[in-house]
């Protein structure tokens, strides 16, 4: 995966397959302003981590949370690349995703063979012991374990293949679910991650929703240990507002069609329906690029937006309030005092309206910019507020 910074898609497109146009938008990534500066945090702590053995990376659903983790992980990938000659042995990132749970609950046995697959090589052919658990290929390629081996086994097997490896990190994704994790209480799957950590050496990443708030600050020793990096969405400041229209802006570029579509006038429709979550403006617009190349249509058109969109007014001003919620609480917990402002749902529905149904086109992302200059007081002009009201005095 990586991030491109072109300006628009490559000419040759136009006069591609619908398949091909389609594949273009569905790898394209544009790197925004919330999620570089995240990235650029995640990957310096993770180089430089001062003693740090976990890091929490929280935001909302749709925030682009797994999209960080691709791009983490590339990174980290490359990174090694240059040291590789002197390093073969290292792999240089390990990622599982933690499943939600089922009929059952996963368990710490679950997780120790999801990191062991995850830690093998691909090329590799011959069997493999860490500790003394035995590790092959199967005829499909992939990497098998005993089955009857022992919880204990797997963990110490696990550690040392982490110890052996080397990685810069171990990347846990949808982590929220590891609250599901059977015959642990939470205050003990903390115990448990951070032991994991501290036994393999191994720098512990942790991506996941709101959720993972009760998982923080457990006790002094976890805030020690710890780093809470906020993956936080677009609010309604002026800065995020810039942001959130260049994202638009640098999406319909990168549609391949005849006509570049022109949705900057409809940015408070899109912000409302997706809460200011790029990763869900992604996803819608790629729904209404679809639509689009299926009938075979110049452009991408408010239609078009209408006919794909995620949530209804309802749907989405309920997620916007769950978020707002639980981002304060984040936020008082880390002290993020330089967050931007949320867009309020009368200020949401009034531009929606508004935008929705004017051409301004570009002109948005240019007024957006503007700041209306503080009302100057004229010599002698007295201030609201300034006179105490009632008194002594006899009222004239």
């Amino acid at each position: 995966m990586s991030v491109k910074d072109q300006e628009g898609f490559p000419p040759h497109l136009i006069d591609s397959s619908i398949d091909e146009k389609r594949q273009y938008f569905a790898d394209y990534a544009v790197a925004h302003t919330v999620l570089n500066d995240v990235h650029a945090r995640l990957i310096s702590s993770i180089r430089h981590p001062y003693g740090k053995q976990l890091i929490f990376v929280i935001g909302p659903p749709g925030v682009g949370k797994t999209f960080l983790l691709r791009w983490a992980e590339d990174d980290l990938r490359e990174m090694w690349r240059a040291e590789q000659e002197t390093d073969r042995g290292r792999i240089p990132v390990v990622s599982i995703e933690v499943p939600s749970r089922d009929t059952h609950k996963p368990t710490p046995k679950d997780i120790y063979l999801r990191v062991l697959r995850a830690l093998e090589e691909p090329l590799i052919t011959q069997k493999i012991i860490h500790g003394d658990v035995v590790m092959h290929h199967n005829g499909d390629g992939r990497a098998v374990v005993d089955s009857r081996v022992t919880t204990f086994r797997l963990r110490y097997a696990m550690e040392q293949a982490l110890k052996q490896r080397r990685p810069f990190a171990l990347f846990i994704d949808e982590a929220q679910h590891l609250f599901n994790i059977a015959g642990l209480a939470l205050p003990e799957i903390m115990d448990w991650i951070k032991s994991i950590a501290n036994m393999s050496g191994v720098l512990i990443v942790l991506y996941g929703t709101y959720e993972m708030f009760e998982m923080l600050d457990l006790s002094d020793q976890l805030i020690r240990r710890s780093l809470i990096i906020h993956l936080r969405r677009y609010g309604g400041g002026n800065a995020d507002r810039v942001a959130f229209l260049s994202a638009i802006n640098a999406f319909q570029k990168n549609m391949p069609l005849s006509q570049e579509p022109d949705l900057l006038p409809h940015w408070a429709y899109l912000y409302e329906r997706t809460a200011g979550c790029i990763g869900n403006l992604y996803d819608w617009l790629a729904g209404a690029y679809n639509l689009a190349l299926c009938d075979s249509a110049a452009t991408v058109t408010l239609k078009d937006l209408k006919s794909t969109v995620p949530l209804s007014t309802k749907r989405a001003a309920t997620m916007c309030q769950n978020i707002t919620k639980d981002e304060a609480n984040l936020i008082g917990l880390i002290g993020e005092d330089d967050a931007e402002p949320r867009m309020s749902d009368n200020a949401s529905k009034k531009g929606t309206s508004k935008g929705a149904s004017q051409g301004v086109g570009s002109e948005v992302l240019r007024k957006s910019t503007q700041v209306a200059a503080p009302r100057q007081s004229r010599v002698g002009e007295r201030k609201p507020g300034r006179d105490k009201i009632g008194g002594t005095g006899n009222a004239e």
